[in-house]
């Protein structure tokens, strides 16, 4: 794996290179700048479906939907990021129903998807309260009702 030289993050090297990136590079990227292994969830956050690995674009949303899985394959993206996966807790014991559809469909269309759900809410810069204090213009932020943590903090 190359090193982003100095001054650039990961993410800025993968951007500019002309190398397309990996599967394996982005989600290695994610995993570590939302610290996904410092969270105690119900949702199993990360890679939740895996594809064949070279990704041509990505598409965010909310919710790992059908609607989303279409939106994101019109649009060309083989990488879906979303802030609620597919598995939570025991939710894909069985792939039936819903799930046989939306598993069925991402590996039909060589998708692969991320998700990410406490880890993206409490993230201090990337996170969704973060950014909602930053678009509300709030300053001198503290954080309140912390939620279990595996680091113990």
């Amino acid at each position: 794996m190359r090193c982003a030289p100095n001054g650039l993050s990961d993410l800025d090297y993968l951007r500019g290179s002309l190398i397309v990136p990996q599967l394996k590079q982005i989600t290695d990227f994610l995993d570590k700048q939302l610290a996904i292994s410092d969270y105690q969830d119900s949702s199993h956050n990360g890679l939740q479906v895996e594809n064949r690995r070279e990704i041509k674009q990505v598409c965010c949303g909310v919710d790992a939907s059908m609607e989303f899985f279409q939106a994101a394959r019109a649009a060309g993206a083989n990488l879906l990021i979303c802030h609620h996966g597919l598995s939570w807790d025991v939710s894909l014991k069985r792939i039936t129903g819903l799930n046989y559809e939306r598993v069925s469909y991402l590996i039909g269309n060589d998708m692969a998807l991320y998700a990410c759900h406490l880890p993206l809410d409490a993230h201090p810069r990337l996170g969704n309260n973060a950014q909602i204090c930053k678009a509300l213009g709030l300053v001198e932020l503290k954080p309140f009702g912390v939620y279990t943590r595996t680091n113990g903090s």
